[in-house]
């Protein structure tokens, strides 16, 4: 039976890619096959114990890698079939990640969950960095009754309530609560919340998200939004923090809500990191008139409800 030690009362089991996993039916309590399959049943394939599965627990890893807090006491640890130093190098290429240079020098990480901690523990240093020069602000329109009088007055409602001490105006006001630092806090957040970090590095993504959270508000935010953004000179160092960001929040899944104190999982969808992979190196090796794209959708003859989804699309300048 392939275990890892227990992290505390949780006994952790490896899948592998594709290859089923017997368990006996003491392994697997009623209410980690019912976690399982009502949260993780696209990432694990549950077979309870009957005469199919000789009266074991069969689980299956549906092409997922990773890690999930499956129940109280069960957690699985999803391998890839690629050998990790290979995974690795399709993450770094996938998600822009050369900048961090994860994967030079004495980089000893053997597992899927050592990737997640020496990531959360490099982005964290980094967000501690900007911090340190001051998180990126911009002015953003506000209104609201303030004293003394601030930016324009707003005379509609000055008018409907004149004796208010406090006047209606609308003004600019500079201030690190944008997307940008949004960003950084609810990935920051979402790594506090894996359970995967060591002390030292807990505390060092702790210490970052507490400054990013002093200044900003806690909104969930999805992977898509840290990927095909803008910068200036002033916030041009974002941009591969918010690569990172875009991988952690991928691995997390779409359902995670802050003030939940369940442990998320940690989960990359080979398939379609692979695909990542291939369009993001295409689009460094093609020549500079031709392009690559992943996940392309297209519609199908003249049905313009009808739609083709291709894996990979390479087109020239003329599209």
């Amino acid at each position: 039976m392939s275990t890892l030690p227990r992290r505390g009362p949780r006994t952790v089991y490896r899948l592998v890619e594709y290859v089923p996993l017997e368990l006996p039916p003491a392994a697997v309590s009623e209410e980690a096959a019912a976690a399982l399959w009502r949260r993780y049943r696209s990432q694990v394939e549950v077979e309870p114990p009957s005469f199919r599965t000789g009266g074991q627990w069969r689980l299956t890893s549906q092409g997922w890698a990773g890690y999930i807090p499956a129940a109280r006491d069960l957690g699985l640890l999803l391998l890839p079939k690629v050998a990790l130093r290979d995974l690795f190098g399709m993450l770094e290429v996938a998600y822009d990640l050369g900048s961090f240079q994860v994967l030079e020098g004495s980089f000893g990480v053997e597992s899927l969950p050592g990737l997640y901690e020496r990531l959360a523990s490099i982005l964290a240093r980094r967000v501690l960095a900007r911090a340190r020069q001051g998180l990126y602000r911009t002015y953003l329109e506000q209104s609201g009754r303030v004293t003394p009088l601030r930016g324009r007055l707003l005379l509609p409602d000055l008018v409907r309530r004149p004796h208010t001490p406090a006047l209606p105006c609308a003004y600019q006001e500079m201030t690190a609560d944008v997307a940008e630092n949004r960003i950084l806090g609810w990935t920051l957040h979402t790594i506090l919340r894996s359970g995967l970090c060591g002390p030292a590095s807990h505390a060092t993504v702790q210490r970052a998200y507490r400054l990013v959270a002093a200044q900003t508000t806690l909104t969930p935010i999805p992977a898509e939004a840290c990927r095909r953004r803008s910068y200036t000179r002033l916030n041009e160092d974002y941009r591969a923090l918010h690569a990172l960001c875009g991988f952690f929040l991928d691995a997390a899944g779409p359902g995670h809500q802050p003030g939940s104190q369940e442990m998320i999982p940690f989960v990359v969808d080979m398939e379609r990191l692979f695909e990542r992979f291939v369009a993001a190196w295409l689009a460094q090796a093609l020549p500079i008139s031709y392009r690559a794209a992943a996940q392309v959708r297209t519609p199908l003859g003249s049905n313009a409800g009808v739609h083709f989804a291709m894996d990979l699309v390479v087109s020239d300048a003329q599209g």
